[in-house]
């Protein structure tokens, strides 16, 4: 099982932290260079859209693209789905909640399915499958989300 959290990063975000490492650093050596996205938490995101993203995180919203697949990061010059990112397949199940299936993304093209997403040249193999505890990952997004949302439930 990893331990997870959610920590400031030296972007002016929060990254993930698994098992005391900052995943965009686990992602930076799987691809052996500096990984150039940042984290979709920011503070500087409207109230809707940071309720939403950590929404996502919590299994209670589906993916912008893809039911199951949530963005964690994006070009840090345009802030644009469609110039690209990172992103995952969350699922929650009984006491788990498993991270799996990271892939290089970018707004779908017509028809484009996740299947096919993840059958490219751009997935992630050597990161994951990540396995949290329910109750412990639960309760970092949540405080996170009163941290940054002014107490409001998400």
């Amino acid at each position: 099982m990893n331990e997870f959290d959610l920590y400031p990063d030296d972007t002016g975000g929060f990254d993930v932290r698994v098992d005391g490492r900052f995943l965009r650093d686990i992602l930076s050596e799987a691809e052996e260079e500096r990984f150039p996205f940042i984290s979709l938490l920011r503070r500087s995101l409207s109230p809707s859209v940071l309720e939403m993203q950590l929404r996502r995180f919590c299994g209670d919203a589906p993916g912008e693209f893809y039911p199951h697949r949530v963005w964690l990061y994006f070009c840090p010059v345009c802030f644009d789905e469609g110039c690209g990112g990172v992103s995952v397949n969350i699922q929650t199940s009984g006491e788990h909640v498993i991270w799996s299936n990271f892939c290089f993304d970018s707004e779908p093209e017509e028809g484009e399915t996740e299947q096919g997403l993840l059958e490219e040249d751009d997935a992630l193999l050597e990161v994951g499958p990540l396995i949290f505890d329910k109750t412990k990952y639960l309760a970092a997004v949540t405080s996170l989300g009163n941290d940054l949302l002014g107490r409001r439930r998400i």
